[in-house]
């Protein structure tokens, strides 16, 4: 939420909007899909984020939510997400604790690498108590 946060008080500043999206990962790593269920699943999963986003965003109506179905891979389906709906900025978190940086660092690296436009990676503050407010925005 620490990013979402951040990128919603970004927009605010900058008189632009923020889109959220979930992508589903492809069947074959949830192999208990059956006939169906991947749609019924995003569905779902699009009903909670936005719902979410709706919550915790400072003004709702600059925010939008979208969830896909991953053909290949997550990044390259969020890079056909950023062109598709001409995004300027793709917000990212980044995870600092082993298991999140070694699962994601390299999704980042590639939508860094590919992105026809800035990637911003947002560090999520330690548990010490850090607050949006105490970075820059």
């Amino acid at each position: 939420m620490f990013a979402f946060r951040y990128a919603t008080h970004l927009a605010e500043k900058m008189g632009g909007k923020v889109i959220v999206l979930h992508v589903v990962e492809n069947p074959l790593v949830y192999p208990s899909f059956g006939p169906g269920e991947q749609e019924k699943f995003a569905s779902e999963a699009q009903q909670k984020l936005y719902h979410a986003c709706q919550t915790h965003a400072l003004n709702p109506d600059d925010v939008e939510t979208l969830v896909r179905l991953a053909g290949e891979s997550v990044w390259e389906e969020i890079i056909l997400a950023a062109r598709d709906v001409k995004a300027d900025l793709i917000v990212v978190p980044a995870h600092h604790h082993l298991f999140g940086h070694a699962l994601f660092a390299s999704t980042v690296d590639k939508i860094e690498r590919h992105a026809h436009c800035p990637v911003l990676t947002i560090p999520i503050p330690s548990p010490s108590g850090e607050k949006l407010e105490d970075y820059t925005v």
